[in-house]
Order: C-alpha cells, then sequence, then structure tokens
C-alpha cells in the first residue's frame, strides 16, 4: 500500500486497512519509492520507516554484531586468565595457577603442573 502525509502531519495508509491507522510524521516526507520513508519535523525530529523485511534482515546484523562482539570480549577475558595463570605459575602459585587453568579447560597444562607440585612434594 500507500502512506500519505495529510495536512496536519499525519501517515495515513492508503487504501486504509480494517483498523485506520494515522501516525504523527511531521512536515517533510522523503521515500525511495521501494521499502524506505523518510519523515522530519521542523523541530529537527527525523524518523526512518522501513519494510518489514528490512526489520528482520537488520535484527540479523545486530545479532550478528551484538555475537562477534560477545566472542571478542570472551577471547579477551581468557587471555588475561591465561595470562593470570602464567604469573601466578612464575610465582610458584602453582595452586591458583591450576584453578586459573581449570576455568580455561586447559587439561595438558593442569597436568603438568600437578605432576611438577607433586615432583615438589616428593
Amino acid at each position: 500500500g500507500w502512506w500519505a502525509l495529510d495536512v496536519a502531519g499525519d501517515l495515513i495508509r492508503l487504501p486504509p486497512e480494517d483498523d485506520f491507522e494515522r501516525r504523527p510524521a511531521g512536515d517533510i516526507l522523503s521515500s525511495n519509492l521501494g521499502d524506505r520513508m523518510l519523515t522530519a519535523t521542523r523541530d529537527g525530529l527525523v524518523r526512518m520507516w522501513i519494510g518489514p523485511h528490512l526489520v528482520s534482515r537488520r535484527r540479523l546484523l545486530f545479532e550478528e554484531i551484538a555475537s562477534g562482539e560477545i566472542r571478542r570480549l570472551d577471547w579477551e577475558q581468557r587471555q588475561v586468565i591465561f595470562e593470570a595463570a602464567r604469573d601466578a605459575e612464575d610465582s610458584g602459585m602453582l595452586t591458583r595457577a591450576i584453578e586459573l587453568y581449570e576455568s580455561l579447560g586447559r587439561a595438558e597444562d593442569i597436568h603438568r603442573l600437578i605432576s611438577q607440585r607433586e615432583g615438589a612434594d616428593v
């Protein structure tokens, strides 16, 4: 359908559907004649109206960006924990180093430190 901007600054859907809809929009209307429309008020409020297919595509894009950021933060946190484990190991705090390596799932380092600790205890 079409949307029209009336003299009162409301957007009206044409042809009107069962639930006649008026949306306050503003004073200026611009469109790409496809799936996007911009409205603006004299006070400077600009709104972008997009088609439903763009909404779902935009949501997927934001989800992808968010998951990438979560992975990046997780990787940074894992690096910090790994460096703390190395520092603990270098300082001789083997129990603390083992705990940190466990949180990272580094079984090889855990076994190495347990063997090292048991060798020191004997």
